[in-house]
């Protein structure tokens, strides 16, 4: 079986557990994240991935204050989301998390802005009994993805955004192989993990990749 079809088919039997929750018509609030922060105020912005999941709201914006904030809302199930940062400065938007997986009821969240792109500090039940895991799976390949990422942001400096046609080329051949790696190992991350909901929520965004 090839890779895409293995991958379509792992996603339609991942995606079976939302079915339900898709009829879900009233949207109670039924989540909230307790946040702290590095940053004295500004606002912090939760995005959802609105395409796949029934949910009113793509953005929740909350005010920082004390170094605190706080997020409630609605999801149907627990649901792959990023947060970045609008503190009003010249470098207020430089903040972005890796995604991120929310649960149903009450949980903690800790960004240290100096860590960008990566998965924030995030205490429920997803994140601390399966996310250790996945981590582990995945070790070798975020050290390929980050070192790739970091080359990228230096040649972008470098060249002031504006990269030559042949370093491009080179960037985009490295990331496909970045990405094929990557794949290979989350179709057998899922194998082994059926159920997983950071391996569900990690192939909604390859396909909307391969889309896009």
């Amino acid at each position: 079986m090839s890779k895409n079809k293995k991958q379509n088919t792992l996603f339609i039997l991942l995606v079976g557990y939302l079915v339900i929750s898709c009829g879900h018509k009233e949207q109670q609030p039924n989540f909230q994240i307790d946040g702290t922060i590095n940053v004295d105020s500004g606002k912090v912005c939760l995005y959802f991935h609105k395409d796949y999941i029934p949910n009113e709201e793509k953005t929740i914006v909350a005010e920082i204050k004390d170094r605190k904030f706080f997020i409630f809302g609605y999801i149907p199930e627990s649901q792959s989301v990023f947060i970045d940062l609008d503190n009003d400065t010249l470098y207020g938007s430089s903040y972005m998390s890796s995604e991120f997986i929310i649960d149903k009821g009450s949980q903690t969240l800790t960004i240290d802005t100096n860590l960008s792109r990566e998965v924030p500090v995030v205490k429920n039940k997803t994140m601390l009994e399966e996310y250790p895991d996945y981590l582990a799976f995945h070790e070798e390949i975020k050290t390929k993805s980050d070192l790739f990422y970091q080359k990228m942001d230096s040649l972008n400096k470098l060249y002031d955004y504006n990269l030559p046609t042949s370093v491009g080329l080179m960037a985009a051949q490295e990331r496909k192989a970045v990405h094929n790696a990557s794949d290979s190992i989350l179709l057998r991350y899922t194998e082994k993990n059926p159920d997983s909901k950071l391996a569900f929520w990690r192939l909604i965004r390859c396909r909307r990749e391969s889309i896009s």
